[in-house]
């Protein structure tokens, strides 16, 4: 019963998504993507704060970025990772971090 339930319902267990993040006073932007099992964008910003070193050295030092988003869900992950690699590659964001 459990498989056919994953099959009518593909984001079970899994619902990537592409987020970004700014201090827009800073001028600095993160883009990035999750797609662990067990992953949903509801948890973004609430228990998934990335896992970006770099994120989490901003936050110590200016507090939260003042623009949280999830920008896209996906059905897959590699639909996920292509999607966070084409906003990254045609980002006019001169200030994109990069872990």
């Amino acid at each position: 019963m459990l498989n056919q339930t994953r099959q009518l319902n593909p984001f079970l267990g899994r619902r990537p998504y592409v987020y970004a993040i700014m201090w827009t006073e800073l001028n600095l932007a993160y883009v990035g993507v999750r797609y662990r099992k067990g992953c949903h964008p509801d948890e973004f910003w609430k228990s998934y704060f990335t896992s970006s070193d770099h994120v989490a050295s901003l936050r110590a030092e200016y507090g939260d970025p003042d623009h949280i988003e999830v920008l896209e869900t996906f059905l897959t992950a590699n639909e996920a990772i292509a999607a966070e690699l084409d906003i990254i590659s045609t980002s006019n964001c001169t200030a994109v971090l990069r872990s």
